[in-house]
């Protein structure tokens, strides 16, 4: 056995426990915890750097994992071959892969678990001095990411895409300020649902069109006024021959000049083609941040929404997303004594609830893994997918270990389903 072969092997074993410690310190950091270690150490710009080179420093370390494992095992197996005995070359590599599997594995690991954001803070420079000398080598390597991107037809990937880092910081901060009692945790949901709104499309707020309050454009002012008074409505689309060909909108405010001193009109016939404005359209996959600032800009509080055929899907308005943000909110036509209406109710060891409710939230909410991935976004739509049918009211079935009953669906819509789930013999909620 040599010296050298055996110098190599002991450098190596240390470059990769010490790499394979960054790996994990990266993967399993706290974001509160290193926070407070930057603000400590007077390096409050280390935070974001980390947070902002976290993937890349993981993908180029664990490459740089592979070369020095590499390196390890060609120097062990030089040494051994300076052995005289095969029993005492087959005991030096039976001890040398343990030392592998403990410092290449488990103690960088268990390291990382206790002193993760110390390490990083303190070593964060060696780091990002590692990132700046594998430059070339991930120059080369995104561009065979690019390749093969294109070679599948799917667009280029894109490197300075930040946004999951800036909302990575923001929720850090706002879960540190709960944490110290600064910050509500009525607050704390809404600042979740504002981070998440760009996730969100105008198809998950909108009104759908089977709950349109709308005028016919042949109706009279005076009927105008009754449909208003009625539905408690400022604002309502006006449709041609159907649903899908609205011609304008009407706001009651519009109506008003046509009143004499005693609140009627002085043609009540009249029509009210002559006072619609012109409606704005939007696609139902507009996200609603583009969506709120588009309506800011154009000073619109209602817009229609329509799909890719051009047909209406529903309609928006300023209220519908700020509902998405702060939750439901009553105004002075709602019953307040009802509250907010209520989409999820618990019954014993039951959920009855709205088939409007989204598959994704129930899902979150309630624990539950009912399929996300089809052609549908609410309870309704999954029960119409599980049937193949408009069901009728008393109909259930089963998925996995959840039981559906629909309790109330007129001929065209499920209004209100049931859900039991067994989960080791108990329904949820039970």
């Amino acid at each position: 056995m040599t010296a050298l072969p055996t110098a190599a092997a002991l450098v190596s074993l240390a470059l990769l426990f010490l790499v394979r410690y960054a790996m994990h310190a990266l993967r399993s950091f706290s974001r509160r915890d290193l926070s407070d270690r930057c603000d400590a150490a007077g390096k409050t710009d280390r935070f974001g750097a980390i947070l902002l080179c976290r993937d890349r420093a993981i993908e180029d370390l664990a490459a740089a994992s592979l070369l020095a494992a590499t390196a390890y095992g060609g120097a062990i197996f030089a040494a051994a071959g300076g052995f005289q005995g095969g029993w005492a070359a087959a005991g030096y590599l039976v001890g040398a892969s343990a030392a592998m599997l403990l410092a290449g594995g488990l103690l960088p690991w268990a390291a990382a678990r206790v002193s993760a954001e110390g390490f990083l803070v303190g070593c964060w420079p060696a780091v990002d001095a590692f990132l700046k000398v594998s430059g070339p080598a991930r120059s080369f390597a995104d561009r065979i990411d690019r390749a093969a991107h294109r070679l599948v037809g799917r667009p280029d990937p894109d490197e300075h895409d930040t946004t999951d880092v800036v909302e990575g910081e923001i929720l850090a901060v706002v879960e540190q300020g709960q944490d110290d009692g600064v910050i509500k945790p009525g607050v704390r949901r809404m600042i979740d649902r504002v981070v998440s709104l760009g996730e969100a499309d105008a198809a998950r707020v909108m009104t759908p069109r089977t709950k349109m309050n709308v005028l016919r454009a042949t109706a009279t002012v005076e009927q105008a006024r009754a449909e208003f008074l009625e539905a408690g409505h400022s604002r309502m689309p006006v449709i041609g021959e159907s649903t899908d060909d609205v011609v304008g909108l009407l706001y009651a405010k519009d109506l008003l000049p046509s009143l004499d001193g005693r609140g009627s009109f002085e043609d009540p016939t009249a029509a009210i083609t002559p006072l619609l404005r012109e409606p704005v359209f939007v696609p139902e996959t507009l996200g609603i941040d583009a969506l709120l600032d588009q309506m800011k800009r154009q000073q619109r509080h209602l817009v229609i929404v329509v799909d890719e055929y051009g047909g209406v899907s529903g309609l928006i308005t300023l209220e519908d997303i700020l509902e998405e943000i702060v939750g439901d909110i009553l105004d002075e036509y709602d019953d307040e004594s009802a509250g907010p209406p209520e989409k999820v109710r618990r019954d014993g060891g039951l959920l009855e609830l709205d088939a409007s409710v989204r598959i994704d939230e129930l899902n979150d909410a309630e624990g539950l893994e009912l399929p996300e991935d089809g052609d549908f976004d609410t309870v309704g739509g999954f029960v119409y997918d599980q049937l193949g049918k408009v069901p009728s009211a008393g109909e259930s079935f089963t998925f996995k270990n959840v039981a559906v009953e629909v309790l109330q669906a007129d001929r065209r819509r499920v209004e209100r389903v049931r859900i039991k789930v067994e989960r080791n013999g108990e329904a949820v909620g039970a």
